[in-house]
């Protein structure tokens, strides 16, 4: 079931707020039905982390570096994938995004950013 997208934000707004992600969407994302949230814990002096919540069904960690060339931007699907067997066809694997509906997209980006952050503590 499909809610509606002032009723989704609200509540994907109270779990990032309870995760300490803060809401960094512009005018033109809140149109398109995008939503986008900083990570001010997991972001350091040189990368920047912050996590997308797209209305096509997508959750992405967009990390920002900036090293002594300049700064790169680098977006990493969190979705789930899945590989489908197409030998039949004439090859041998295929993934596919599984798309995620609103809840699971809340549900992807607090576990995602829960274990980034865990994995940085441990570098």
């Amino acid at each position: 079931m499909k809610l509606p997208y002032k009723t989704f934000k609200k509540q994907a707004d109270r779990t990032a707020q309870a995760l300490g992600l803060v809401n960094v969407t512009t005018k033109r994302q809140e149109k398109n039905g995008t939503i986008i949230y900083h990570d001010p814990i997991a972001s350091t002096k040189t990368q920047s982390v912050s996590y997308g919540i797209y209305s096509s069904g997508m959750v992405r960690r967009i990390t920002v570096h900036n090293n002594g060339w300049g700064r790169t931007r680098d977006m990493y699907q969190l979705n789930r994938t899945r590989s489908t067997d197409g030998s039949s066809a004439g090859f041998v694997q295929r993934t596919e995004r599984i798309l995620a509906n609103q809840m699971e997209q809340i549900g992807i980006l607090s576990n995602r950013a829960i274990h980034f952050r865990e994995y940085l503590v441990k570098l």
